[in-house]
């Protein structure tokens, strides 16, 4: 079976990202999974990545929302200033303990975000991601 080459998982709450990356990888759909607690490290990784190693790219992010410093949303300003032709194929998935109505309305004008999912990450739901990734059904609702 196929692999997701690369998830990052962004969420400044290390117990989340513990559980997150354990889960990804005991689903054994992923070869690589980078997490990182702060929102501005993780957008230099990507650029970075883009300069060093292309192929290293993430398919998937998960993002935090509610972060200090650079939070989501800043994020994802951010974000969707990189250059099409490296960030088109990745899928970022929104997730939070808590989104709300307008929240999710401003989620839907970020081009690459596809999902929004409640915390905490199952495996049942990190399957589900990786498969439709996989089969280029990528989820397009919420958890």
């Amino acid at each position: 079976m196929d692999k997701i080459n690369h998830i990052l998982i962004i969420d400044d709450n290390s117990l989340d990202n513990f559980v997150s990356k354990k889960l990804i990888e005991v689903s054994n759909l992923v070869e690589k999974v980078t997490s990182l607690e702060d929102a501005a490290e993780a957008l230099q990784y990507i650029k970075d990545l883009i300069i060093s190693n292309p192929a290293e790219i993430p398919n998937i992010i998960l993002l935090d929302i509610n972060m200090p410093m650079m939070n989501g949303w800043e994020f994802l300003e951010e974000f969707s200033q990189i250059d099409e032709r490296y960030t088109s194929n990745i899928s970022i998935i929104v997730f939070s303990s808590n989104l709300y109505m307008d929240e999710i309305k401003k989620i839907q004008k970020f081009q690459n975000v596809s999902c929004y999912l409640r915390k905490p990450l199952s495996l049942p739901v990190v399957n589900k991601i990786c498969l439709q990734y996989m089969e280029d059904t990528m989820l397009t609702y919420a958890y």
